[in-house]
């Protein structure tokens, strides 16, 4: 059961890590830094919202992405901290 478990977080984490990669993709723009480099930081983020594929969509992936694997992550190393004292 414990191992089966495992499985599933391990997959957890490799489902975020895509999740991360989907969401930075829908997110960014690919913008030489050279067009970006007279212009403030509102001006940029107002760019990046016009030009993005699908900013809210990407940011909520992004974010999402990031909790799912923090999560899952913490409760990777607890169950394997776990194992580590209850063998003692």
């Amino acid at each position: 059961m414990r191992n089966r478990v495992n499985k599933w977080l391990i997959a957890g984490l490799f489902i975020s890590l895509i999740m991360i990669i989907i969401g930075y993709f829908l997110w960014a723009i690919d913008v030489p830094v050279d067009v970006l480099a007279g212009l403030t930081s509102e001006e940029v983020n107002q760019m990046q919202q016009e030009l993005a594929l699908n900013y809210s969509a990407g940011s909520f992936l992004l974010n999402l992405g990031f909790v799912t694997f923090t999560g899952t992550l913490m409760a990777l190393v607890i169950r394997k901290l776990l194992d580590i004292f209850t063998d003692r």
